[in-house]
């Protein structure tokens, strides 16, 4: 009985420093912002259309507009945010107040899918610049990748602030 309980204590050992050994690659392999290293969306979709310089930096030019609205966004939703706790650090609750607040909200979001309209917008305008392969192919891909219109128009996870 003992020698099977060696073995397996020896075999569990083994198995514990292959997960740690795999974990310390990893973790060189990553670098030090802790997100493995993507490739843009911009690019990939540059890639699968084969698309000129031009119209890679169209495409690039698209995305960062519609990161500079989603900032402005993100901004409005903050202040929001920080008005509702305002309220609640305060000795006697504002129904009224809240209201308020949350009909602001309400315009924000509004405001949040004017931004939609205006980046889809832009996407519509670029589409007109591709060959007609390319806006085929382009559209192909939109209907099949769900995530497409959310990479394209958010800003990766690995460089969001708070």
């Amino acid at each position: 009985m003992r020698p099977n309980l060696l073995w397996i204590i020896l075999a569990a050992s083994l198995v514990v420093n292959v997960f740690l050994l795999g974990g310390f690659f990893y973790q060189r392999a990553v670098g030090p912002g802790g997100a493995v290293a993507e490739v843009s969306v911009v690019d990939e979709v540059a890639e699968a259309l084969s698309l000129a310089p031009d119209q890679h930096e169209a495409l690039a030019a698209l995305r960062e507009r519609a990161l500079e609205r989603r900032q402005s966004s993100r901004e409005a939703w903050k202040t929001l945010r920080v008005a509702v706790v305002g309220e609640l650090a305060k000795p006697e609750f504002d129904r009224d107040a809240v209201l308020a607040i949350y009909e602001a909200r309400m315009e924000t979001m509004r405001g949040s899918f004017e931004n939609v309209a205006a980046n889809l917008e832009d996407l519509h305008g670029y589409l007109k610049t591709l060959t007609p392969e390319q806006r085929q192919d382009f559209l192909r891909m939109a209907e099949e990748q769900r995530m497409l219109f959310r990479l394209l128009f958010r800003r990766d996870r690995s460089k969001r602030g708070s």
